[in-house]
């Protein structure tokens, strides 16, 4: 009986040193727990990149606005351009999502010449959605970004409703920043009151004027 007994004792010892194991087969981190992982604060630190980008497109943008190539009921608007601002809603989306909504207006009205989505990407990339131009749907939108300006946004595309067609191009860049090298490379796509507007209100260090 006592031989039965010991090794009874025995065996309980084995499975309880087995049963230990099982829970943590790395010795390294044997004896500790593992503690749950937040998902939503990892989530939030992939996202981390968005302060840098509502730092730098969170005040505004200055640019312009072409169309061209109008046909049908579009056809007066051809050949034309105007200068335009642009706010960023960063808040328009889910929290902490890295989607803005954006408004461009004139440059001296609160006339919306154009809305669409921006999805900001951590290597530098956007992409554009839903956009409406001069309150209408556009049917097409390319984009890209010229990598030799920085933080500038080059937005192309064309609408076609239907009733006609016209290609359009929004460039736009963060409030307060200059565009002397856009100047010195391609004077024929700077907006047309960069000296006479936009140049004297950033240097008085003005906000971009906008209201909601």
């Amino acid at each position: 009986m006592k031989k039965f007994a010991a090794l009874l004792l025995t065996l309980i010892l084995a499975l309880t040193v087995f049963s230990a194991c099982a829970k943590n087969t790395d010795p390294a981190t044997a004896g500790t727990t593992t503690a749950n992982v937040d998902n939503g604060a990892a989530a939030d630190n992939g996202l981390a990149y968005m302060d840098d980008i509502r730092a730098t497109y969170g005040n505004g943008c200055y640019g312009w606005f072409y169309t061209a190539n109008g046909t049908g009921e579009y056809v007066d608007v051809s050949e034309r351009g105007h200068d335009v601002r642009c706010f960023f809603d960063f808040d328009a989306g889910p929290e902490g999502s890295p989607v803005a909504l954006a408004s461009v207006r004139n440059y001296d009205n609160e006339t919306e010449i154009a809305r669409f989505t921006v999805q900001f990407g951590s290597d530098g990339s956007w992409s554009i959605g839903g956009a409406t131009i001069l309150e209408v749907q556009a049917a097409t939108m390319t984009h890209q970004e010229v990598s030799e300006y920085p933080h500038l946004l080059a937005i192309t595309g064309t609408v076609d409703d239907g009733k006609g067609t016209f290609d359009y191009t929004i460039s736009l860049r963060p409030w307060g920043e200059s565009w002397d090298d856009v100047a010195a490379a391609m004077p024929e796509n700077m907006p047309e009151h960069y000296d006479d507007w936009y140049l004297p209100l950033i240097n008085d260090g003005a906000a971009m004027p906008w209201q909601n």
